[in-house]
């Protein structure tokens, strides 16, 4: 064991942490200065060029382009208020309140009618659902995919 000046204490002497495998050089700061040193005169050195080629594109292809226009601002959206935003929601409400309580046709050429809702849940629960017939489940069934089995 030896004390260096700072106080500290090593236990194990240069030949021995050599023996175990550890490095004990120090890395070099000279090398890491000259790189740091370089790297600010690289980017000092930058700007002037930089502003020497953006001087250069300004004089040679600025001429040649044409006039800038302003351009004017599309107008700014409509917005809708709390009070009319909710009178739309009341009155699509009522359409679809309308819609669901009354008779009336879908398509009176096919022959298709809307019934209100609780009028269709006791017709079925009454009649049943209908039933496909025989032609139209093995045409259904001819043109349905075979299941795949999963994959893993």
């Amino acid at each position: 064991m030896r004390d260096d000046h700072h106080g500290f204490v090593d236990e194990f002497s240069h030949d021995e942490l050599s023996a175990m495998g550890y490095d004990r050089r120090d890395i070099k700061l000279k090398p890491i200065a000259w790189g740091v040193v370089w790297h600010f005169i690289f980017m000092i050195g930058s700007v002037p060029i930089c502003f020497g080629f953006y001087w250069l594109l300004v004089k040679v292809v600025g001429e040649d382009q044409p006039p800038i226009t302003v351009r004017k601002m599309p107008p700014a959206p409509v917005v809708q208020t709390n009070i009319t935003a909710a009178g739309d929601i009341h009155a699509l409400r009522q359409q679809e309140n309308e819609k669901l309580n009354t008779k009336g046709w879908v398509d009176a050429e096919k022959g298709k009618v809307h019934i209100p809702v609780d009028e269709a849940i006791d017709i079925v629960a009454r009649d049943g659902l209908p039933q496909a017939s025989a032609e139209k489940a093995a045409a259904s069934e001819a043109h349905r995919e075979p299941e795949k089995e999963p994959t893993r």
